[in-house]
């Protein structure tokens, strides 16, 4: 079971994700670089959307690493189809890795919003975010999606700012797997829970 971000708001009749080939895949971006081909059937789950945008914030800043600007794009498409303000910081090893530049660059065009894109292996300055929270415009809300490093100078970055003007996500879980004497988990199961057709829960170890 992988999650992966949708990139295409608004659409109801298809779902499109971006799937980076992770050298140290585990199997889900490896088979699906590898294997699947047009015409296969997937299972998959209806989305859910642990990453919200506010769409009522005065403006918009979103911070991106590497294949982490996915949901970010989803985000800046829906705030220039809304025709809210936003800007993009985005950095990448390489302009090879840097998904979705042009898409970017059109979207910023058409809206006017600000794009700041940084390949750090070809010289560019890495990003700078206290330089950037400190310029936040008055009101705005911040996203970041990327990797580990980021989001932990993100988090200090933003840690005087109010909590529900910052927003991100991880790639991976953010707590290590219990070892030794292992773990004790507790199940509560609601009203409302009890009376869904689907109630049950897994557990692997």
């Amino acid at each position: 079971m992988r999650s992966y971000s949708l990139t295409n708001p608004g659409e109801r009749d298809r779902w499109t994700v971006a799937v980076n080939l992770d050298a140290a895949s585990r199997g889900g971006s490896k088979w699906i670089h590898g294997a699947l081909r047009p015409g296969a059937t997937l299972e998959v789950e209806g989305p859910r959307n642990h990453f919200l945008l506010d769409e009522t914030a005065p403006h918009s800043v979103l911070i991106a690493g590497g294949i982490g600007v996915t949901p970010l794009l989803a985000m800046a498409r829906r705030l220039t189809a809304l025709g809210k303000p936003w800007s993009l910081h985005y950095a990448a090893c390489s302009r090879a890795k840097m998904a979705y530049a042009d898409t970017l660059r059109e979207l910023a065009e058409r809206s006017g919003a600000k794009l700041d894109l940084r390949c750090t292996h070809e010289g560019d300055a890495r990003l700078d975010l206290k330089a950037i929270v400190a310029a936040l415009p008055e009101g705005a809300h911040v996203y970041a999606c990327g990797p580990a490093r980021l989001l932990a100078a993100f988090e200090e970055s933003t840690a005087s700012l109010e909590r529900d003007r910052v927003h991100l996500e991880h790639f991976a879980p953010t707590q290590q797997a219990a070892t030794g004497g292992g773990y004790t988990v507790k199940l509560v199961v609601t009203a409302a829970a009890c009376r869904s057709p689907r109630v049950g829960a897994s557990l692997t170890r």
